[in-house]
């Protein structure tokens, strides 16, 4: 027990007595001082060690909320940590919109993963995953085995979704059913950028083994002639590139 107490005060980030300090401590009862000391602690090393997640801070910021706002020193506690009080708030709400938004076995696998799978508005229910999310439904029973699945594919999907907005389709592959014609633009930005990257003298070669490739993975028996063929300027426009009408690409 001993050991175990020393590793609890070795973790820590507070020490014990700047809790004992504080003016309005002895205006807490014993189960309220727990709460207080528990979760600054765990706030601390959200902030500091974790990077951690808006999600996990909302969490000890809404405990700490419920215990400290009665005597009107919440506020002033979070003084202590320099924390934006606008940010804590809003912190809060996330968390508060995802215990209404997740069954709470899913809602606890995506604090441990540390995902910041929530909003706080109507139009982004789930923050920058909302498009991921509305394609992967939650999972409604507490099989910890479906739930662990589904993270792990929203975690991939975002990665997709984000890579494709950095190859300049408009909304992801997320939105919907891109068109063939959408799909040969983000094919070719993608290897565009790739091709730039090849020694100059090793291009042509470069290319023609790509396209070997690619042949033999649809099943093409025969040799296939290709005319260079000029691509369309929409092609050739990166994200956020602005249109000669001024519209974006």
């Amino acid at each position: 027990m001993a050991r175990q107490i020393a590793l609890q005060t070795k973790n820590n980030l507070i020490p014990t007595t700047a809790f004992t300090q504080l003016p309005y401590w002895k205006m807490l009862n014993a189960d309220e001082q727990k709460v207080v000391e528990r979760e600054s602690q765990e706030l601390a090393r959200a902030m500091f060690h974790e990077g951690a997640s808006k999600l996990e801070q909302g969490r000890h910021l809404a405990e700490l909320q419920e215990t400290l706002e009665p005597y009107r020193v919440f506020v002033r506690h979070l003084r202590q940590f320099k924390f934006s009080i606008k940010s804590a708030y809003r912190y809060i709400a996330y968390y508060n919109n995802a215990k209404r938004r997740y069954p709470e076995s899913v809602l606890q696998a995506i604090l441990a993963r540390g995902i910041d799978a929530i909003g706080d508005s109507v139009e982004q229910p789930f923050g920058k995953y909302t498009p991921v999310i509305k394609a992967l439904p939650i999972p409604k029973n507490a099989d910890k085995y479906e739930i662990e699945n589904w993270v792990n594919r929203v975690e991939e999907k975002y990665k997709e979704y984000r890579s494709d907005l950095r190859q300049g389709m408009p909304m992801g592959l997320m939105a919907g059913n891109p068109t063939p014609d959408t799909l040969m633009k983000t094919a070719f930005r993608h290897v565009r950028m790739r091709f730039k990257r090849v020694p100059k003298g090793q291009q042509q070669a470069w290319l023609k083994k790509l396209t070997g490739y690619l042949l033999a993975e649809l099943g093409a028996d025969s040799p296939v002639t290709i005319n260079p063929t000029e691509a369309p300027e929409e092609f050739r426009r990166g994200p956020g590139k602005p249109r000669a009408d001024g519209a974006s690409a």
